[in-house]
């Protein structure tokens, strides 16, 4: 996966973050080969930032557990 469009998609979160601001899925920014590991990559851009801002990660985060979801964006299992 291409850097640039793993740092595209996190600047995207991270604004919208930042703007309490709905946005338009990464997936139209990483584009039809991503996979779940770009997913985790874009994850993983983000953390280290947040965590030089101070904050701590605590717990664990899973997603995608309505089959109907899992459906609706490819994937055949949750994520976590």
């Amino acid at each position: 996966m291409d850097s640039s469009l793993i740092e595209a998609a996190a600047q995207h979160l991270r604004v919208a973050a930042a703007t309490v601001s709905p946005c338009s899925p990464v997936r139209d920014l990483l584009g039809p080969s991503a996979d779940t590991s770009a997913g985790y990559a874009v994850q993983q851009h983000n953390t280290e930032p947040f965590l030089a801002e101070g904050r701590r990660l605590s717990g664990h985060k899973v997603g995608l557990t309505n089959e109907a979801v899992q459906e609706q964006l490819n994937m055949d299992e949750p994520i976590w």
